[in-house]
């Protein structure tokens, strides 16, 4: 993909693939190898004592948040550097984002309150209040360190809220909202590529009015994709491992249960 996206000469350089610009939009996996390497022992003390662990988890992501969002908004230049395929800046500002995932997953019920459908309006207006002060002199002495950093401090409402959408999404019964919730992931990885193939043969040398080409570039990446997850991924245990996250062990399990029940029907 890359190999037509940027340029051939490039493709085949030594810092296109030490660089990691071989990854694409697929950079964070750099970032995640990390974050997993690190957060396996907090992964470990959370099933020994679960309830203090994770108020204590949460209340560090929180506080994580604010400074990695303070050293990036006024020390970027001299963290924004890249180790590989891994680069400083984004590594130290997302992780506490990682680690409230973590929270989240091994939370209660009580924890997911703050995931509530009635309150993403009240997480859209606290967005819309930090970013609108970001735009303006006020709050800092330094035009551009204080509005960065509002601006940035301004994302984590903003996911919030749309967590909560897609946590109430996600929590409806329904048969084709758990067929594409199982799908995305693929139309994900393989929308870029898709993208730029569809381009780079097709698009380049055909004359559309701009609108017409991206409906029908992004009608033709999500049937494809969407078609690739049916009639591939979902067919192999190795794909729906990569694609979707399921353990070996739970597809074992599954397909004992399947034929179970289909034995007993027949019965």
């Amino acid at each position: 993909m890359n190999y037509i996206s940027y340029n051939f000469e490039f493709s085949q350089g030594l810092k296109y693939v030490t660089r990691g610009d071989w990854l694409g939009h697929l950079w964070f996996l750099g970032n995640l190898i990390i974050y997993f390497i690190i957060s396996s022992p907090i992964c470990k003390s959370i099933k020994t004592n679960s309830k203090k662990t994770l108020t204590n988890l949460l209340m560090f992501a929180l506080s994580f948040l604010i400074i990695s969002v303070f050293i990036r908004s006024n020390f970027n230049d001299l963290i924004n550097k890249r180790f590989i395929f891994v680069t400083l800046s984004p590594l130290v500002y997302f992780y506490a984002y990682f680690v409230i995932g973590i929270s989240l997953k091994h939370s209660n019920k009580n924890l997911f309150t703050i995931l509530s459908i009635r309150l993403t309006p009240l997480y859209f207006i606290i967005y819309m209040s930090l970013y609108y002060f970001s735009l303006l002199d006020v709050l800092s002495y330094d035009v551009k360190t204080g509005p960065n950093f509002l601006e940035l401090l301004s994302r984590f409402p903003l996911v919030l809220c749309v967590i909560s959408i897609l946590n109430f999404i996600g929590n409806v019964e329904s048969d084709k909202i758990r067929v594409l919730s199982n799908a995305n992931y693929t139309i994900y990885l393989l929308h870029e590529p898709l993208i730029v193939v569809q381009y780079f043969y097709i698009f380049k040398e055909v004359s559309l009015n701009i609108y017409i080409e991206y409906i029908f570039m992004v009608s033709i990446t999500c049937v494809v994709s969407f078609t690739t997850h049916q009639y591939i991924v979902k067919r192999f245990n190795i794909t729906k491992f990569l694609f979707n996250g399921i353990p070996f062990n739970s597809i074992k399990s599954r397909n004992i249960i399947s034929s179970h029940s289909s034995s007993q029907i027949k019965s």
